[in-house]
């Protein structure tokens, strides 16, 4: 886990988050066991692939639920359940895997007993990494191949900057960019807002 505390992100101490996405991914590329009564964690991507997908919170651990992400009017009730749930999953040693869309499917939904769509989760996580609560840190590769297993997200306890997010998400600015053109009306305005 990033602690709260040191958790400005800079050039100069980028390379201890980088230390930790490598070990991070190293932790993820093996297989690994979950402990007892925790949700079977798999990685964002469709069912039954192989791929590894990780998280880590880099915020305070003592804070469940920020008071900023709740009052974010950028957000809606649906992102801000998912941050929640993504910060709920978490194992205590601070990196656990990244639930699949059809683990999340049911905390996602906006009706008891039903499911909520592909789309609603798609466009949660990209309202939440362009609104800067989550970052992806990093790519899981088959060390052998090359070959992308997964990805790596930070979650995080209050937006960071765009300056920070440009430094932890090489692809921010590109997210951006897709999403000004994006098919979903309220993504097009977000990015726009950004």
């Amino acid at each position: 886990m990033v602690s709260g505390a040191n958790r400005r992100f800079t050039p100069g101490n980028l390379d201890v988050l980088h230390a930790l996405l490598d070990s991070a991914s190293a932790a993820l590329s093996e297989a690994r066991t979950e402990k007892p009564g925790r949700l079977q964690t798999r990685p964002l991507s469709c069912p039954g692939d192989s791929e590894r997908a990780g998280i880590l919170f880099t915020g305070n651990p003592h804070e469940a639920v920020p008071r900023r992400l709740l009052l974010d009017n950028r957000l809606t009730p649906l992102e801000r359940n998912a941050w929640q749930v993504f910060r709920l999953l978490l194992n205590d040693d601070g990196l656990t895997s990244f639930p699949t869309y059809e683990q999340l499917r049911p905390y996602l939904a906006s009706s008891p007993f039903k499911l909520a769509s592909k789309e609603s989760i798609a466009k949660a996580l990209t309202a939440l990494r362009m609104t800067r609560w989550l970052s992806l840190g990093g790519k899981v590769r088959d060390d052998v191949t090359g070959q992308m297993k997964g990805n790596i997200y930070l979650l995080h306890d209050e937006p960071v900057s765009i300056a920070e997010a440009m430094l932890l998400d090489a692809q921010y600015l590109e997210l951006i960019g897709n999403g000004l053109g994006h098919a979903n009306r309220s993504i097009q305005e977000l990015a726009a807002q950004v």
